[in-house]
């Protein structure tokens, strides 16, 4: 039998090959999967949606099978959103901005019934599907089909069917490319494949997945408009995944709204070594004491995670 630490540190990996598009262990076999259509949602706004059977036996609604295992790791076996001091209870207030296929809002109502969520998500594909996921307790959900920024305007989004957690505001189909390439070659590196195969499986394994992006006009509001909007008195928690716009995020919240804001976990996407520095300035100014993890794996796509809670 593995020994535990083997068997976590196994586990981690083929998550994290997940992540970047494999659905399985690989075993050096190249995978041949069709490549992935639009949904054609800009004209009806609908999609088929899929269903798929969650490691604790839960069926949720999604789009891929590997970023929902991915995100299934994520959330409900490592706990990445209540490490670090983060604590939540039933009475609990959520504001989840990147909400993707709500997820976290089920993890949420497993683990503290009752606790109140606004999910933010530009894309109505994936608004949809939110709205499927939480229809057991729509109650104690709201969904917001807008983005965040540091003020009310429109800005052109950009929605990868097969790829949907790279999908944002700046989307730029190079550098999407060349992250998720750069992702699947740190991975594949522990397999020590010659060059050429290496190269066969990377291209292999990014077939699809960014093909035919869906564009369209969003509307964007600031924290401030949310937070006047949904009426919220306070937020126990605010979690960010906004594929590198933290920092426009964080402007648009007022100064009479930033003690409402009591912890904060976002995903920090700083590439260029220059924005995280800023983000944590901001935050300690407002009273937060800051911690900031980054994954090994993750050390060459320049993304972690940023704890905050009040001093």
């Amino acid at each position: 039998m593995m020994p535990r630490k083997g068997r976590e540190e196994a586990e981690g990996w083929v998550a994290l090959l997940k992540y970047f598009c494999v659905s399985q262990m690989p075993n050096l076999k190249i995978p041949r999967k069709k490549a992935v259509s639009g949904f054609g949602f800009m004209a009806t706004n609908r999609i088929a949606m899929k269903t798929y059977l969650l490691k604790n036996g839960k069926q949720v609604f999604h789009l891929n099978e590997y970023e929902t295992d991915f995100l299934y790791k994520e959330l409900f076996v490592d706990r990445v959103y209540l490490k670090n001091g983060i604590q939540l209870t039933g009475a609990s207030v959520v504001v989840d901005i990147g909400a993707n296929i709500g997820l976290f809002a089920v993890f949420l109502q497993e683990q503290f019934p009752g606790c109140k969520i606004v999910l933010v998500e530009p894309s109505p594909v994936l608004c949809e599907i939110i709205r499927a996921n939480t229809n057991a307790f729509a109650d104690q959900v709201q969904v917001v089909q807008k983005g965040i920024s540091n003020a009310r305007k429109e800005a052109d989004f950009t929605f990868y069917a097969g790829y949907s957690i790279l999908s944002g505001f700046k989307a730029d189909a190079a550098k999407d490319a060349q992250f998720l390439r750069g992702g699947i070659k740190s991975q594949l590196s522990r397999l020590r494949l010659s060059p050429e195969r290496e190269e066969e499986f990377i291209a292999s394994l990014m077939e699809g997945k960014l093909s035919d992006p869906q564009c369209f006009k969003a509307e964007l509001i600031s924290l401030d408009d949310l937070i006047t909007a949904q009426d919220l008195q306070r937020i126990d928690l605010l979690k960010i995944d906004a594929e590198g716009c933290e920092m426009e995020i964080l402007m648009g919240v007022g100064a009479s709204n930033w003690p409402k804001i009591k912890q904060l976990v976002m995903e920090v996407h700083d590439a260029e070594g220059c924005m995280l520095g800023k983000i944590v300035e901001l935050i300690e100014a407002h009273g937060f004491k800051t911690l900031v993890e980054q994954e090994a794996n993750f050390k060459e796509t320049g993304i972690c995670n940023l704890y905050a809670s009040r001093r």
